[in-house]
């Protein structure tokens, strides 16, 4: 039996957990890569293993979108993206509709 593409796994994985999440209504987004190394190699520098690496698409292009949580009230993604600000290398964080982005990995199915 052929072994299982641990890629894919990841990804099952993310789709998973995502979806468990995504019942809250606000996603506190971390970065977005078009490469899937780019975005796993973010997660590895930030040191944080509660990071979802989600397949999204945009504009007909593959992005992999980091989430780091998500929360029933926008004004609580907000202050947790302030406290997160100065983590990541660019140093910004987005508050997005859950929706938004459950939309975005629909179409790249």
């Amino acid at each position: 039996q052929p072994e299982p593409d641990p890629e894919l796994q990841k990804i099952a994985a993310a789709e998973l957990a995502l979806a468990a999440a995504l019942d809250k209504t606000w996603a506190l987004q971390v970065g977005a890569f078009k490469d899937a190394e780019a975005a796993e190699q973010a997660v590895a520098d930030s040191g944080m293993e509660t990071i979802l690496i989600v397949p999204t698409e945009r504009d007909g292009e593959a992005w992999f979108v980091l989430l780091l949580g998500t929360y029933e009230r926008k004004v609580d993604a907000r202050e947790a993206g302030q406290a997160y600000m100065g983590a990541f290398p660019e140093g910004k964080t987005w508050v997005r509709k859950s929706e938004e982005i459950k939309q975005t990995m629909n179409s790249q199915r």
